[in-house]
């Protein structure tokens, strides 16, 4: 924590205050906070910072106590195989892929070479997923927007804009993902929204400076799925990891997939293999 101070009714910029990031790739989020002599917060404020450049090792061992991690990842747009009942598509170069609807993405690793199924310790699924909902401007069929929203013209459908996507609100848009490897299904996952706010601080930090929108400040949830021994041994037998994620009809509420460059985490789509020594 750093503090700085100021005489009352004067106007100068302050000294600067070092910030020490993270040696690792991050968010990290610096808050501050104007109070006056007797400690009223008078003013919050926050900034953010994305630390990390280029694309994390999709192949590392990581040395952790008493053992090791391999940690496979993989980039969202790699999909093996895609099938939604709505509409298929990416967001952001990439770095968030979309489906609408019912139905799934597909992923494939390849097995690590000479490891045993045996050898692993723990294994889990890791990704940010969110619900996709099909706004106007998603929609093949779109129209344009008529008059000018801001003197009671206007489009009725908040989504239709080309900049747009609607910011987190009451009205909630819900999902559920199930995750299956190699045909071993690990669970369903409940998305509880599309969302899009300060929150996802990837996502704004993904945009292009031509002056357009590509689904800001969108972002998901992080999931987390325990991997069997049973999903292992089918891996290891194909020589493949595949990762289906699915979306049923009994819930078509869509899937969004963020990478580690879009959203609100800093990860890829990863499988993590708790090795030991």
């Amino acid at each position: 924590m750093a503090s700085a101070s100021s005489p009352s009714w004067l106007s100068r910029a302050l000294e600067p205050v070092a910030v020490p990031m993270p040696n690792t790739r991050a968010v990290a989020v610096l808050r501050a906070t104007l109070e006056d002599a007797a400690g009223r917060v008078l003013q919050r404020n926050f900034t953010s910072f994305v630390v990390g450049e280029g694309a994390s090792p999709r192949d590392e061992t990581l040395a952790v106590d008493g053992g090791s991690l391999r940690v496979l990842r993989m980039a969202p747009d790699r999909v093996s195989g895609v099938l939604w009942s709505e509409r298929h598509w990416t967001a952001m170069d990439g770095r968030k892929q979309n489906g609408a609807g019912a139905g799934f993405f597909e992923y494939r690793l390849a097995w690590p070479a000479g490891l045993r199924p045996g050898d692993v310790l723990g294994a889990s699924f890791v990704a940010e997923l969110g619900a996709k909902q099909l706004f106007g401007k998603d929609r093949r069929d779109k129209g344009s927007v008529q008059g000018d929203f801001m003197l009671g013209g206007g489009t009725h459908d908040p989504g239709l804009n080309p900049n747009a996507y609607p910011m987190t609100d009451g009205v909630r848009h819900p999902s559920a993902v199930r995750i299956v490897v190699n045909g071993v299904a690990l669970g369903t996952f409940e998305l509880p929204d599309d969302a899009a706010d300060h929150r996802g601080l990837l996502s704004w930090h993904a945009q292009k400076r031509d002056g357009r929108l590509d689904e800001a400040g969108s972002h998901g949830t992080l999931v987390s799925a325990s991997m069997s021994a049973e999903a292992l041994r089918a891996a290891a037998a194909a020589g493949e990891l595949r990762v289906r994620l699915e979306v049923d009809e009994a819930l078509p509420g869509g899937l969004a997939v963020y990478g580690e460059q879009a959203g609100r985490y800093p990860v890829d789509p990863t499988v993590v293999l708790a090795l030991g020594r």
